[in-house]
């Protein structure tokens, strides 16, 4: 696969995983609900997946504006037209590699039992809150800036801290997996940050992502 082609995946991964970081939350809140507000919901879903692979496919050439994931993989408006951007001197796979890993990170959850609160629309505060900040510390990040970096660690320190709280009291493994695997991907953003803060380019050249 051409590196093109590579970067035209990565883009139309990371809007759909921004927009399920979105939908997922609410299509949680209403998944025990059989009625026409669930179904409504699994149809959203699938129109949603559906626009995205035409977005990338068909539109994204003659579109004017920049979807998320097209600027998360280097591209930018330049005098109305869309133009690769070469940020860094080096490949940028380990980072899209974190930076995807943290968008699947998002709370698609709305079970309440995990923040110890019975009110659902607090829960959805919550989650839509930490999808957030995750997502804004994902979009800085693929510019190696620092304010990517300490959003990103203010979302998975809260989420490390929580499974700390299981891993010290509970003798459960899971928790314990997952307080390690959010302590990993912390430190894995910190490499990001301190790697490829080195190796941005001192001229962003125009690059061909035809």
């Amino acid at each position: 696969m051409s590196r093109s082609k590579l970067l035209a995946v990565f883009a139309w991964y990371f809007d759909l995983v921004l927009i399920e970081s979105v939908v997922w939350p609410l299509h949680d809140l209403v998944e025990f609900n059989e009625g026409p507000l669930y179904h409504f919901s699994v149809f959203f879903r699938v129109v949603v997946f559906v626009l995205t692979i035409v977005y990338h496919v068909k539109w994204k050439d003659t579109a004017k504006w920049l979807s998320p994931g097209e600027y998360l993989t280097g591209q930018r408006l330049i005098s109305g037209q869309k133009e690769g951007v070469k940020i860094f001197s080096i490949h940028r796979t380990f980072m899209f590699v974190v930076l995807l890993v943290n968008m699947l990170c998002t709370a698609k959850t709305m079970d309440v039992s995990y923040y110890d609160i019975e009110v659902n629309w607090i829960v959805l505060l919550i989650n839509y809150a930490f999808n957030f900040l995750l997502l804004f510390g994902t979009y800085k990040l693929s510019e190696a800036r620092i304010e990517g970096l300490l959003a990103v660690i203010l979302a998975l320190g809260f989420m490390t801290g929580n499974h700390a709280l299981n891993y010290f009291s509970l003798d459960v493994q899971p928790a314990r997996n997952m307080f390690i695997l959010y302590l990993l991907l912390t430190l894995a953003n910190v490499a990001v940050y301190s790697y490829y803060t080195k190796h941005k380019s001192t001229d962003q050249m125009r690059i061909s992502m035809g």
